[in-house]
């Protein structure tokens, strides 16, 4: 619901955030603890299959630091398999990135980078590394 808020702590951290749009789902946060700072948006899409979930989170999220620093994160995509029958697997994949504006700096993080697609694992043998391979 538009207009709905959530305001929480975790640890030293004071969370507000608030539902400003429906369609598509948008959620501004904003954080404060005693060393940082966050703030943003994201929206999260979902895609689900007979056994299981992609999601992707869209948006900006930005940590400053008191030291006058700031990063900006992207997150990487979701996936859940064995939602209703199997073994469950909670996997990170595609990038993650942070972004440092100030100093012209980014780090790209390849979350399982061998991943063969559907129709390539029928012609090829499986994975080599797991799924919570990162390069």
């Amino acid at each position: 619901m538009i207009g709905e808020t959530l305001q929480c702590k975790v640890g030293d951290l004071e969370l507000y955030l608030e539902q400003t749009s429906s369609k598509p789902l948008v959620c501004n946060f904003y954080g404060i603890a005693p060393n940082y700072k966050i703030h943003g948006h994201y929206s999260t899409t979902a895609s689900t299959g007979a056994n299981s979930i992609k999601a992707t989170k869209q948006g900006k999220f930005t940590i400053f630091l008191n030291d006058g620093n700031s990063y900006e994160l992207l997150f990487p995509q979701v996936f859940i398999k064995g939602t209703t029958m199997g073994k469950r697997l909670f996997c990170f994949k595609k990038m993650f990135a942070v972004i440092d504006r100030n100093n012209n700096l980014s780090a790209i993080i390849n979350l399982n980078p061998d991943e063969k697609g559907y129709f390539a694992s029928f012609f090829s043998s499986k994975q080599k590394t797991p799924p919570d391979t990162i390069k």
